[in-house]
């Protein structure tokens, strides 16, 4: 479990380098230390209202409530959601495979039928 913790305990440093805030220098053994400003993804406040939204769920997740997950169609307009029946919180760690092919199927729809019929995926 540390690969997946590890998420957790970067979120702080994700975020500013997200911003473009982060001047944390990255150590490798090869490589000598530097900033990662320029690395900075410079992430768009306002999203495109037609960008569409993949949403993969355990249903055995105690951080994943249904309901909440359902609302999300209202603010959302070209969301999908897919619940992995008996999966919890970690899915890249217990249901790699169907992760995968999940989020291949729904590209490949994304890209089969493109923005004029994002709306009934």
């Amino acid at each position: 479990m540390q690969g997946p913790l590890n998420y957790y305990r970067t979120t702080k440093f994700r975020y500013d380098e997200e911003k473009g805030e982060s001047r944390k220098p990255i150590i490798r053994c090869h490589v000598p230390p530097r900033t990662i400003s320029h690395l900075a993804a410079k992430l768009p406040t306002n999203l495109p209202d037609d960008l569409p939204v993949l949403f993969i769920w355990g249903t055995a997740d105690g951080t994943a409530v249904r309901s909440v997950i359902n609302r999300a169609r209202n603010f959302i307009k070209h969301y999908h959601d897919i619940a992995l029946e008996g999966r919890s919180h970690w899915l890249m760690v217990e249901a790699k495979d169907d992760v995968t092919e999940n989020v291949a199927q729904w590209l490949d729809r994304l890209t089969r039928f493109g923005p004029q019929c994002r709306a009934k995926l």
